[in-house]
């Protein structure tokens, strides 16, 4: 093991959300590490670097030296804390402690541990506490192997935050032509998606299954404090539980409570446990889908609806029905290939007829990052 001192990386990427982000950096974020007496000037313990894309990311983390106790700071939304992790996670470093700046549309890392402002980030980062962030593989696979654990494909992608297919990976995918909005954008992509409003088919199994309820609670006098939310009760449903070709009008899996700020889509989620949450609206029409995700925007109020499913789960394989897929790349309705899209940390993946989706919580020995909250 290395004997140098800690070695402060900060990585910026200047396009995120309203693209602020290196002006995050050099106003706000560099002064408050200079008052801690943190190296920021490029040199032997500090590096800087802007990205503009994946790979220049990854042949510049590729040059550390994994020996060496370093500290990542990135400075955007989770799209590039999304591209730090899967760069990381291949390489050969042991372990590693990231801070997240939020200057992206969603910051779900940043929102999900409480921290709102850039300051208030950066403070916490020097501060040094720490809790761990525990993230999962997703495979891409035949789905004739789906029901064989024995023929996991290889990973494709590691994920920390969420993992979705059908209502919520169309918002994803359809807010990329609206980004100049900011987190506006996916509200008003929403509404769209709503509109003409489709349902989703597909086969789950799920691995090691807890289903989450929350204890009702009477409504509270709206000029009283707020009290805390009742604790969840888990209940073990199954160690492998697989469901024949059902209707979902919403599928979301995340280790995040809160998406973007307003958003607790999972409310009883945590970076640090050794599970994923699935949120499953089975067979809802149109208005317990509104329900449900304005729920979602008022405290996570749609955790006790009785069309929503909250289950933590160890792992999953999805295999979409084929009349669910789109037809993509056809001219005039010929050719073309029939793909489901599927959102990876916001990055959005075809997913072919035919194929499967597995979505796999690490073993704790294969988890390397800690994350500054």
């Amino acid at each position: 093991m290395s004997t140098e001192p800690r070695l402060l990386v900060v990585v910026i990427n200047p396009a995120s959300g309203l693209r602020r982000a290196e002006s995050i950096w050099l106003d706000t974020v560099k002064p408050i590490f200079n008052n801690a007496g943190w190296a920021t000037d490029d040199d032997e313990d500090s590096k800087v670097f802007i990205s503009h894309s994946q790979h220049e990311m990854e042949q510049f983390l590729a040059a550390l030296d994994s020996e060496r106790e370093t500290v990542v700071v990135a400075i955007g939304g989770d799209g590039l804390v999304h591209g730090l992790i899967n760069a990381l996670q291949k390489s050969p470093f042991k372990s590693l402690t990231l801070g997240a700046i939020p200057a992206g549309s969603g910051n779900a890392l940043c929102t999900s541990l409480g921290i709102f402002t850039p300051e208030d980030a950066a403070h916490r980062i020097v501060a040094g506490q720490t809790q761990p962030l525990n993230i999962s593989s997703v495979h891409i696979g035949d789905a004739a192997d789906a029901k064989d654990d024995t023929k996991v494909p290889p990973v494709l992608r590691y994920s920390f935050c969420v993992v979705s297919w059908g209502l919520h990976a169309q918002i994803v995918r359809g807010s990329e032509a609206w980004r100049f909005l900011g987190n506006q954008r996916f509200s008003l992509v929403a509404r769209f998606n709503l509109v003409f409003f489709h349902k989703y088919r597909g086969t789950l199994r799920l691995k090691d299954v807890h289903e989450v309820s929350v204890p009702q609670t009477p409504p509270e006098d709206s000029s009283s404090t707020p009290s805390t939310p009742p604790t969840p009760i888990l209940t073990p449903s199954a160690a492998d539980f697989t469901s024949p070709t059902q209707t979902f009008s919403y599928f979301l899996a995340t280790k995040m409570s809160s998406l973007e700020r307003g958003f607790r889509i999972a409310p009883h989620a945590t970076p640090h446990d050794a599970c994923l949450d699935l949120i499953l609206a089975p067979d809802c029409d149109r208005a317990q889908t509104i329900q449900m995700l304005t729920g979602a925007l008022t405290s996570g109020s749609h955790a006790t609806q009785e069309s929503v499913k909250l289950l933590k789960v160890r792992g999953m394989v999805l295999v979409p029905d084929a009349g669910s897929c789109s037809r993509r790349g056809s001219w005039f309705g010929f050719g073309g290939k029939l793909v489901s899209d599927v959102c990876i940390d916001g990055e959005m993946i075809e997913l072919e007829a035919g194929k499967a989706l597995w979505v796999r919580i690490l073993d704790e020995a294969d988890q390397k990052f800690r994350v500054l909250c």
